[in-house]
């Protein structure tokens, strides 16, 4: 499998439970989906990703990393991967977008009840109701394939989700509640688990091209985040 940018210890870990999943009720919730009503666009999604790694040809992922967020009304989350070389319209045959947040230990769910979430806000696919769960290793949302961006030497994706409780008060998040859910505790390590954009693309290469080699190694260990707080994080990652 060719991948465009650094893969992290939880960026293989999710592409490896995304390969083993038969997608029964218990591989749902691993992946914040509620098995009541699974969301078909995304689970179809996930579907096709897990499939491209079972045959790759034809395919190549990219990898964004955060590179900025700002605690606002909104939450806003830009992701970046530069490479070493430029390529010609590289978001060209973008297929998907994933976005990947990863899930720390659950404080945040009482008694085995799942809680319920309703995320919305620009640069996603449409409003997705997640469900948090002691099996829940990541929240993943489908991201819009519009909300890509390239220039020279790098490509970006930035979106702001607003998240708000879905149960008798409909209530937003609050900043601390917001970072639980998108930056998961890692205990091992003392820091918080930095999400990440995937990027589906179809390679479309002539009779007489031959594929470009201007990746990052996909081998390389991406450094994690200290652990923060909301407002130590007001401007940038």
């Amino acid at each position: 499998l060719e991948v465009g940018g650094l893969l992290s210890r939880y960026d293989s870990g999710f592409l490896k439970a995304l390969s083993r999943s038969a997608w029964s009720r218990e591989d749902l919730e691993i992946f914040g989906i509620c098995p009541s009503s699974p969301p078909h666009s995304l689970l179809g999604s996930l579907q096709r990703v897990a499939d491209s790694l079972g045959r790759p040809a034809g395919h190549r992922f990219f990898m964004l990393h955060l590179e900025e967020v700002k605690w606002e009304v909104e939450t806003k989350l830009r992701f970046k991967l530069t490479f070493q070389k430029d390529m010609e319209e590289p978001l060209s045959s973008l297929q998907l977008v994933l976005l990947v947040f990863y899930q720390g230990e659950k404080e945040l769910v009482h008694h085995g009840v799942p809680k319920r979430f309703l995320v919305g806000g620009e640069g996603l696919h449409q409003k997705q109701v997640v469900c948090l769960s002691r099996r829940t290793r990541y929240l993943v949302l489908q991201g819009s394939v519009m909300s890509g961006r390239h220039s020279p030497g790098e490509l970006s994706y930035e979106l702001s989700l607003e998240i708000r409780h879905q149960n008798n008060t409909d209530a937003a998040v609050s900043s601390d509640e917001a970072q639980d859910l998108l930056f998961g505790f890692d205990a091992k390590c003392f820091t918080r688990r930095t999400p990440a954009v995937l990027l589906l693309v179809k390679q479309n290469f002539g009779v007489d091209s031959h594929p470009p080699s201007s990746f990052l190694s996909a081998d390389g260990k991406l450094d994690v985040l200290p652990y923060l707080k909301p407002s130590l994080l007001s401007s940038s990652v």
